[in-house]
């Protein structure tokens, strides 16, 4: 034994504990942003994100690693975290709004700043694409063969339709992403067997995409797509051509020919609501938890339906949540954090045409572009469906976070 002890005990001195924690870390996050696209895969998301924080806690603690907080974004997200907290203690529904409060932003502020000090190099920002790209198309492969093949469905039927944690109208932040992503990384110089990886991701990722059916992808990549290749207006035709091929080779035609139907009618009636909402509770809202808007013992639904035209007026397995993003942050936080919400934005933007017009090499231009027309997806997505929810939150605070580590190198220099 006492061999044995002295045996161990020379091969820890031998080992850099706290090199060996400092390098797990991205490996975690790695496997936790990769695994987001999947559903049934919560503990090993819970365990990455957990053991990250644990870690990451323990090395500043014991000073082992330079942690800065410092990006453009970091005051106002102070402000806004700061009036969510408030909002907390004048919610209707406190429990509720401190769980969310935790859960839908404080948790994903925590990932924020681990995600823009590991990720923090052009290499890795590259590697952080690749895992976000390969886990979009494995899912999209692997879902379209369990809906269609393996369940049976119709061509003809929505993509997704009764999948839980990844629904049909939340899956395109998720594709989009990572085409835009893709076609990004398409310009770059790379080996033939990765110009071939990302084609076929890029078909994979835009079948899945254009078999949900759902409008509001249609929009987000419209615009986004202009944004990212607007230089090139021979790639932007060809786009576009084929986005119209598409459309009408497809059902999805019959879903634009459709935009008065019911989908339609629900977000007017949302909205309606919502503006009533916000009237009741203009500065402080109705506290930072999502569901308050759709549980009766909190909002009264006859109250709000009574003052809104009749024909839109929602029956109560409707009445649930905000179908826009900005709509959904003035009811729970009021008009001031809104206010708040949208100098997030605005910062999120201001900082995006900075790498684009003052990057230092073309690498931060272009990824600084590539970032903006992600943020402009992610926006019109949100101004169509209720993107609060885990998987999108993910998304949405690694495109934050990307834009900061692209401005930590840019000045860097």
């Amino acid at each position: 034994m006492n061999y044995n002890s002295i045996y161990f005990n020379e091969i820890f001195k031998k080992i850099d504990v706290s090199e060996f924690l400092n390098n797990t870390v991205p490996i975690l996050m790695g496997i936790l942003i990769f695994f987001n696209s999947f559903p049934h895969v919560t503990a090993i998301k819970e365990i990455c994100f957990y053991l990250s924080a644990i870690i990451v806690v323990f090395l500043i603690v014991f000073k082992k690693i330079k942690f800065s907080f410092r990006s453009p974004l970091l005051i106002p997200l102070g402000i806004f975290t700061g009036w969510a907290l408030l909002s907390v203690f004048f919610a209707i529904d406190k429990k509720g709004s401190l769980t969310d409060f935790y859960s839908h932003l404080i948790r994903y502020l925590i990932f924020y700043f681990i995600l823009i000090n590991y990720f923090n190099s052009k290499k890795r920002i590259v590697n952080l694409s690749w895992i976000i790209i390969i886990s979009a198309s494995l899912f999209s492969i692997g879902g379209l063969g369990y809906y269609y093949w393996i369940q049976g469905n119709d061509i003809t039927s929505r993509f997704a339709l009764g999948f839980r944690e990844t629904n049909t109208n939340l899956i395109g932040i998720m594709t989009l992403f990572a085409i835009i992503l893709s076609v990004n990384l398409f310009s770059n110089k790379l080996h033939r067997s990765q110009r071939i990886i990302l084609l076929l991701s890029i078909l994979v990722l835009t079948a899945a995409t254009v078999l949900t059916q759902t409008r509001s992808n249609l929009v987000a990549i419209g615009i986004a797509f202009t944004v990212l290749v607007m230089k090139n207006k021979k790639i932007l035709f060809t786009f576009f051509l084929l986005l119209f091929v598409i459309i009408f080779l497809t059902p999805f035609k019959e879903r634009i020919n459709s935009v008065s139907d019911g989908s339609a009618w629900h977000r007017i009636a949302l909205t309606y609501i919502s503006l009533e909402i916000i009237r009741d509770y203009p500065i402080i809202g109705t506290g930072f938890s999502i569901d308050t808007f759709g549980i009766p013992e909190f909002i009264d639904q006859n109250k709000y339906n009574s003052r809104i035209p009749q024909k839109y007026r929602l029956p109560k397995e409707l009445f649930k949540i905000d179908h826009n993003m900005f709509l959904s942050i003035a009811t729970r936080t009021g008009i001031v954090g809104l206010i708040v919400f949208l100098y997030v934005i605005l910062t999120f933007f201001i900082m995006c045409f900075k790498l684009m017009k003052d990057g230092k090499d073309e690498f931060i231009k272009k990824w600084g572009l590539c970032i903006l027309s992600s943020g402009i997806m992610f926006i019109v997505k949100g101004c169509f469906e209720p993107i609060f929810c885990h998987f999108a939150e993910l998304i949405f605070f690694t495109i934050f976070s990307m834009s900061v580590i692209l401005y930590r190198i840019n000045n860097s220099y």
